[in-house]
């Protein structure tokens, strides 16, 4: 097989040559390390080389191991009009054996013979589901389910190749992409370093057409352009932290000293998720959140003592490990939690009264003020820069 430079496949710069933008760079040095992250996105503003550095991770790993591939959008349609065409347009010739329109699959020659790559659409998930792929591409992955991602996770199966997957596309908040890669609080903590993002403002794209960028700095509001400029997950239209920002309210972990007060925010849940947060106030009144605790479908006794308490084996902590020897000043919940409404041989009991009984005896557990619009009012305030 001859060899192809695939530098070529990225734009010329003002100096003629072909190279990626540094994020783009960043973004394939993990994806094609055969030790790093097994998921990696990349995510930012429009225009910045998405698509792009997506087809050419594919085509570099189908030329390099063959195997079978994916790339997935969630709807048919618009995969042939966007990706689909951008791969054929950029892929090189002498690499095309086949092309096959009406299945969507393109069949590239490999260094092992040959590579296989199918376009499917993720509204209809079963389409999937007898797939053996060496790696998947999902363009657009706000547009699609949490599900789909988990199902392609399950597809990683091939001998050939590296079994990585990657998703790109632009921040829509705090969707199923921002658990995953950002927060990460939909992964279990020892594979969290398995999920890696990158993040790519449009600004970084030398190859954008004049008046481009500048039509949308013109126009747009200041939490369009974080997101759909800079690629951040923490602006949005109508978002009500809007004070928010990650580069001043976020800070490397440190030892919290003795003598801040410390408490615990809780929010009850079944169905949705039960949340807390543990804050502790230093001397000048600043709040410091150090730890969370986040589960959906764990009973008040799990929330309590942990997950598999109830079996006698604890696999997951809950709120009165975390809390651990903290001299915690009091456990703030919903007051709707008092109200009473089971019925246990006839008579009636509330969430409170079972959080009573499964919280430390030392810690007092105390109704917040539910009063919303007074709760953002001082959340604003807290994050006002001063």
């Amino acid at each position: 097989m001859a060899t192809i430079d695939l530098s070529r496949l990225f734009p010329a710069g003002v100096d003629g040559t072909h190279k990626p933008l540094p994020q783009q760079k960043a973004f394939l040095k993990a994806v094609l390390d055969p030790k790093g992250p097994r998921y990696v996105a990349y995510y930012g503003g429009f225009g910045s080389g998405k698509s792009v550095v997506l087809c050419v991770a594919i085509i570099t790993q189908a030329v390099m191991y063959g195997g079978d591939f994916l790339i997935s959008r969630h709807f048919m349609p618009e995969l042939r009009r966007t990706t689909m065409k951008t791969f054929l347009e950029m892929c090189p010739k002498e690499l095309i054996l086949e092309v096959r329109i009406a299945d969507a699959e393109v069949h590239l020659r490999s260094v092992n013979g040959k590579a296989v790559v199918y376009f499917i659409g993720l509204d209809e998930p079963g389409k999937i589901d007898s797939m053996n792929l060496s790696g998947f591409a999902i363009d657009e992955a706000s547009q699609t389910t949490e599900e789909s991602f988990l199902k392609l996770q399950g597809r990683l199966r091939n001998t050939k190749g590296l079994r990585k997957g990657i998703l790109v596309g632009n921040p829509k908040g705090r969707d199923h992409v921002y658990r995953h890669f950002v927060s990460k609080l939909a992964v279990s903590e020892p594979s969290r370093h398995q999920f890696h993002m990158i993040v790519a403002p449009s600004t970084e794209n030398i190859h954008l057409t004049d008046g481009y960028l500048e039509g949308m700095l013109g126009s747009y509001s200041k939490e369009r352009i974080q997101r759909d400029i800079m690629g951040s997950f923490d602006s949005f239209e109508g978002m009500i932290y809007s004070e928010f920002d990650r580069s001043v309210h976020t800070v490397h972990p440190y030892e919290i000293p003795d003598g801040w007060s410390r408490f615990i925010g809780l929010d009850h849940g079944l169905t949705n998720p039960a949340a807390a947060i543990f804050g502790a106030v230093d001397e000048d009144g600043n709040i410091v959140i150090y730890d969370e605790f986040y589960h959906a479908d764990w009973l008040i006794e799990e929330i309590c003592r942990g997950k598999g308490h109830l079996q006698g084996k604890v696999t997951d902590p809950g709120i009165n490990a975390k809390i651990g020897t903290d001299k915690v000043s009091g456990i703030f919940i919903d007051p709707s939690t008092k109200a009473k409404r089971n019925q246990a041989g006839g008579v009636a009991y509330s969430d409170f009264s079972i959080y009573l009984d499964n919280l430390p005896k030392s810690v007092p557990l105390i109704c917040a003020n539910s009063d919303v619009t007074r709760g953002i009012n001082r959340v604003k305030a807290f994050l006002r820069v001063n």
